[in-house]
């Protein structure tokens, strides 16, 4: 798909890997952004436009193990 393209932000700045080159060697920057608690992301499929909102949750081995107790 080389109509794809992605845009990641956690500061305002957004960062975009060109099409193509999602796979390639991430730069301290991205790793940075990654690394925030609170990140924005941008896709564009080339499709039209659409907006939606996704709440995620932690799921490190800690969070995990934490939890694991838990039933429902």
């Amino acid at each position: 798909m080389d109509r794809l393209s992605l845009q990641a932000s956690a500061d305002g700045e957004w960062l975009t890997s060109p099409p193509g080159r999602h796979g390639s060697r991430r730069s301290e920057r991205r790793a940075r952004i990654f690394q925030q608690k609170t990140i924005h992301l941008r896709v564009d499929l080339g499709l039209g436009r659409a907006e939606a909102v996704v709440w995620t949750c932690d799921l490190t081995p800690d969070y995990v193990r934490i939890n694991a107790d838990y039933t429902s």
